[in-house]
């Protein structure tokens, strides 16, 4: 997905703190015990961010539906991280494109992060 490579590259589009030290690693498909693939995580020594990313063209329904998945990523990492009592999870859910206020207040009431960025104003590329 050509908007997963882009986060990549620049996950200050996620208001993820780039110049923080240590400097954050980035994986792309990160595989959980449970066998889901989240679609991009970040990380350094204390925060984790598991990424779900929808295009442009995602509808509400499935704006919805990844929400769930975003609480069942935090679920299961947060399991395999038991012995890390200290480190934070947090479901990152970025979408493409402008979300209804009440969908991106539902998902922040469960306890995720969204961020909407329309990426028709340059900055896709």
């Amino acid at each position: 997905m050509r908007i997963v490579d882009l986060l990549c590259r620049r996950p200050a589009l996620l208001w993820w703190p780039i110049f923080s030290q240590p400097a954050p690693t980035i994986q792309k498909d990160f595989p959980l015990l449970s066998g889901q693939i989240v679609d991009m995580a970040i990380w350094d020594t204390q925060n984790y961010w598991l990424v779900r990313v929808l295009a442009e063209n995602a509808s509400d329904f499935e704006f919805e539906r990844a929400v769930f998945e975003c609480v069942s990523f935090k679920a299961a990492f947060s399991a395999e991280l038991h012995g890390r009592p200290e480190a934070l999870v947090v479901p990152v859910l970025f979408v493409a494109r402008e979300v209804q206020e009440p969908l991106v207040d539902w998902a922040f009431e469960l306890g995720l992060f969204v961020r909407c960025v329309n990426l028709d104003y340059g900055l896709y590329g």
